[in-house]
């Protein structure tokens, strides 16, 4: 939703700046028009991106949202994931633990997308990277996006059945290997964004209303 607002606002900036070389056009009804429609458009937006804040999870616009885990302090490759994801017009991140230093969560904040995340078993510097980013809570953790409810949990193995059977969408990570799967619930490990373990570095990019899922290797 923020991208659409924001692409249709730059739309109407560049007719404002294509009309103003026309002599005519500032006495003309169309001007004001576009004057009116950007300005509505600024506040529409700057609401949009303070709700999705204060409420997050409670919006029900997002269509693509962006899966990773097990970052594991690789910087450069975090951008890399950051550029995937904005390239995707992504409208949420989804991360599954173990980015283990403040640092390269800096670097997740800089996407276009706001995050939420959950610890992994390798995370020690927990509050400092919760005083970077309020939404990275202990797992799992659940939110609702899209009327979809969405589990994150760093291992799968220690998930409650009762959790599990009542999430649409259960992301996981810990292990290292990119897994999508249909048992019950929509089940998605992204894999190593890292790359550490088995050298190939991966997140995923799920579609909230086809609720088809990819792994991309970056």
């Amino acid at each position: 939703m923020e991208r659409w607002l924001s692409g249709l606002k730059r739309w109407v900036a560049n007719s404002l700046s294509r009309f103003r070389r026309d002599p005519g056009f500032e006495s003309r009804p169309l001007r004001h028009f576009l004057v009116l429609s950007f300005f509505l458009l600024e506040i529409s937006n700057a609401l949009t991106k303070m709700a999705s804040r204060l409420w997050p999870g409670r919006l029900f616009f997002f269509m693509k949202i962006g899966l990773i885990s097990d970052s594991h302090d690789n910087v450069p490759v975090v951008k890399a994931a950051v550029r995937l994801f904005n390239d995707a017009n992504v409208e949420r991140i989804i991360h599954a633990g173990d980015y283990v230093a403040p640092f390269s969560v800096k670097e997740l904040l800089k996407a276009d997308a706001p995050l939420t995340g959950i610890f992994g078993n390798n995370d020690g510097e927990k509050i400092g990277i919760k005083n970077l980013c309020s939404e990275i809570f202990e797992g799992p953790y659940s939110i609702e996006l899209n009327n979809k409810k969405i589990t994150i949990v760093h291992a799968i193995e220690g998930l409650d059945a009762g959790l599990r059977d009542k999430s649409d969408v259960v992301v996981y990570g810990h292990t290292h290997a990119a897994e999508i799967k249909k048992d019950g619930p929509l089940i998605i490990n992204p894999g190593e964004c890292g790359g550490w373990v088995n050298g190939t570095c991966s997140v995923a990019i799920l579609d909230l209303n086809t609720m088809d899922a990819e792994i991309m290797e970056i």
